[in-house]
């Protein structure tokens, strides 16, 4: 008789956020239309000089509330706590997509599906159990729910093929009780 031994696992945690979607759409809007693309931040692309992403971290009450959300949900679901370290706004006009990248040395981070429209691009997990068979692990965003996955974990967007634009955001949290 063969017996088990789990040696690795990757749980990605998704849930469905109760936050004022609209609000939320509202306020990334105000704050398009009233900062300088200069004022944005992106952790994946500030190492580079010059380089160009329509991202940036907006103030607002939902986004705070989301978060909330997010760490009770958390909590609740693993019985660890979460402590929020940053998070910013990814905004994808057609043929824009992202790069094979994690979040380390975060140990867990996440994005929330503000406006999909038909036509965006998926996240694609990309663990490495097997560097010669590379698995890749497709999910669908929907708006108005969230993803929760380890700060370690590769991942990339594919190509954003709508006229209209595709709305998300990132976090990055630390585990505050880990043993």
């Amino acid at each position: 008789m063969l017996k088990s031994h789990t040696i690795s696992q990757i749980d990605v945690l998704s849930g469905k956020s109760s936050v004022d979607i609209e609000g939320l759409r509202n306020d990334i809007d105000e704050w398009t239309k009233s900062h300088k693309r200069s004022s944005s931040y992106d952790p994946l692309t500030e190492l580079y000089e010059g380089a160009s992403d329509d991202s940036f971290t907006p103030k607002s009450i939902i986004i705070d509330e989301l978060i909330e959300e997010i760490q009770k949900e958390f909590t609740s679901t693993t019985g660890l706590e979460l402590e929020h370290v940053d998070h910013w706004v990814h905004v994808h006009s057609k043929n824009m997509s992202t790069e094979v990248h994690n979040h380390y040395p975060y140990d867990v981070s996440g994005v929330f599906y503000v406006t999909i429209p038909e036509g965006s691009g998926s996240i694609v997990f990309l663990p490495s159990h097997n560097k010669y068979h590379p698995q890749r692990v497709p999910f669908v965003p929907e708006e108005g729910t969230f993803l929760l996955f380890p700060g370690v974990l590769d991942h990339t967007v594919t190509r954003h093929q709508s006229e209209y634009k595709r709305i998300s955001i990132s976090f990055n949290f630390k585990i505050n009780n880990q043993d």
